[in-house]
């Protein structure tokens, strides 16, 4: 009794160090992101990128994301979202939701994006509080609430939504925010790619440099970005790393442990594409062993050798390909 008394306040010791490390230590200001760039769509907007739907004399109204307000009260931290419009004269084939990961952007995927509404999808997507192109804090986001959020988006931005499947399509914390809604089943189809569902608790670059845990280009993608391939990453990493977050980190990490013991609905289908051995932020061989599990309906897939953004990686076509037949392949 002694040792297990003295073992739990070792971890609740190392829970508080860690959150009063992340609060003290980082600034969680608000996201620097861009506006959004063609052929991103949202709402008319009249001059300034953050909002202002009334007119602005002498000045041409241009489609570009739409800021929302989040919330009631004085402060509402704006919300940026948007679309890829599928492409004009295909069949339109429906409407997939991305969520995305830590340290994310809705910008930072447009090769995936671009492959999926040339080919008839519309695909939607938006920023978590504090980072990307959001206001706010990170810290006030709950990972079970996303999607929430994210269907939220989907009635604003989809297109004839009564008459198509719910698809989210979700990367790393966004794979698990959407392992949640297959669990829920708040979806019919879920893509979930490198997702955090089992979580690692050490990532990126590791504990030996500062910030600790730094979310870095490296760890992601052993894509090279150095002129002769375009890089896709329009928005800064931010946050940084998990610690600059403490209580978003704690909403993953624990949504994971409880999610992974939950069964998916067998009429939720889904596509999980596992990241190879030496991707520092989840545990590939655990996640495969949980869905197995616990949602064994799924079709798996892991890419050897790659790292953790399996979209953006090389020979990513073979992913975005993946993922289009997988739709393709599904019962209306």
């Amino acid at each position: 009794m002694k040792n297990r008394t003295a073992g739990a306040a070792r971890i609740a010791l190392v829970l508080v160090f860690t959150v009063s490390l992340g609060a003290s230590a980082f600034a969680s200001g608000p996201a620097k992101g861009k506006d959004c760039p063609a052929p991103w769509l949202g709402a008319r907007t009249f001059g300034a990128p953050r909002g202002g739907v009334a007119p602005v004399r002498a000045q041409t109204p241009q489609l570009r994301c739409l800021y929302t307000p989040l919330g009631s009260g004085f402060f509402q931290p704006q919300i940026r979202s948007g679309y890829f419009p599928e492409k004009a004269g295909a069949p339109f084939k429906g409407n997939i939701v991305y969520l995305e990961g830590l340290g994310d952007s809705m910008l930072n995927h447009a090769p995936l994006f671009s492959y999926l509404s040339a080919r008839g999808y519309r695909v939607i997507a938006f920023d978590y509080m504090g980072q990307g192109g959001s206001s706010g804090k990170m810290n006030n986001t709950v990972v079970g609430d996303l999607p929430d959020l994210a269907l939220n988006m989907l009635a604003r931005h989809g297109r004839d939504v009564a008459h198509f499947k719910k698809i989210f399509m979700g990367w790393s914390t966004g794979g698990l925010a959407s392992y949640v809604a297959a669990v829920e089943k708040k979806v019919d189809v879920v893509v979930l790619i490198a997702p955090g569902v089992v979580p690692n608790k050490v990532v990126g670059e590791g504990l030996a440099g500062w910030p600790p845990n730094e979310i870095t280009m490296r760890t992601l993608t052993r894509m090279n970005y150095d002129g002769s391939v375009a890089n896709p990453h329009l928005d800064p990493i931010h946050p940084t790393s998990p610690l600059e977050v403490p209580g978003f980190a704690v909403s993953l990490l624990s949504t994971a442990e409880i999610y992974q013991r939950m069964n998916v609905p067998a009429e939720v289908k889904g596509l999980v594409m596992l990241s190879g051995n030496t991707d520092t932020y989840v545990d590939a061989e655990k996640t495969r062993q949980v869905i197995g599990e616990k949602a064994s309906h799924f079709v798996i897939q892991q890419y050897a050798g790659t790292l953790h953004e399996i979209d953006n990686e090389i020979d990513s076509v073979k992913v975005h390909q993946a993922i289009y037949d997988f739709l393709s392949g599904l019962k209306e």
